[in-house]
């Protein structure tokens, strides 16, 4: 059992993965220690984070209290295909994740998700 499966609810469904983008980390822009194996998911649930590859740990928000997902994106880094995602959850609960290939596409699934809950 894979730890993913552990994660996810009984009737919970993946609809999107992102994933950190590797590149910065292979080439030494910024610090590639803590993004290594992060993984960024959208479920008919909630948004759910993975962190870490050796210890891995998660975070996750019910869709319901997600207030804004905000995918944020220059012009050469939407070029590149990666970006960045702001969450701000109920109560002003702040995400922020760096380096996320296709935020667009992350924000795309969210507001599809959450319009079918």
């Amino acid at each position: 059992m894979s730890f993913l499966d552990k994660e996810l609810w009984d009737d919970e469904e993946i609809i999107h993965t992102a994933k950190h983008f590797l590149l910065s980390s292979l080439f030494g822009i910024g610090d590639g220690n803590s993004y290594w194996g992060s993984r960024y998911y959208v479920t008919n649930k909630r948004l759910l984070f993975k962190f870490g590859w050796i210890f891995p740990c998660t975070e996750s928000i019910a869709l319901r209290k997600v207030e804004v997902v905000k995918p944020i994106q220059s012009w050469y880094q939407r070029l590149l295909g990666v970006g960045a995602i702001e969450i701000i959850g109920v109560g002003g609960t702040r995400y922020f994740f760096e380096r996320i290939s296709d935020p667009q596409e992350f924000h795309r699934k969210y507001q599809f998700a959450e319009a079918n809950t």
